[in-house]
């Protein structure tokens, strides 16, 4: 489904080698907190770019959390 496969994008993304891995929808709370953090250190890093994509990731799993 939609979320699983975004989710399997977005961990992919976090975790190189775990490629085809498929998150689990409890692991959810820790993954966007890790991508929560990845973007507040891109920001002081000056990566704004890479800064915005993980904010879209984040509100694109939010809304798709909340069903």
């Amino acid at each position: 489904d939609l979320i699983t496969e975004l989710l399997a994008d977005v961990t992919a993304e976090m975790k190189p080698g775990k490629i085809g891995k498929k998150p689990k929808l409890e692991d959810l709370p820790k993954m966007l907190e890790e991508l929560e953090s990845e973007m507040k250190a891109a920001a002081v890093a000056l990566d704004f770019e890479r800064a915005a994509q993980l904010r879209d990731e984040l509100l694109t799993l939010r809304e798709l959390a909340k069903g």
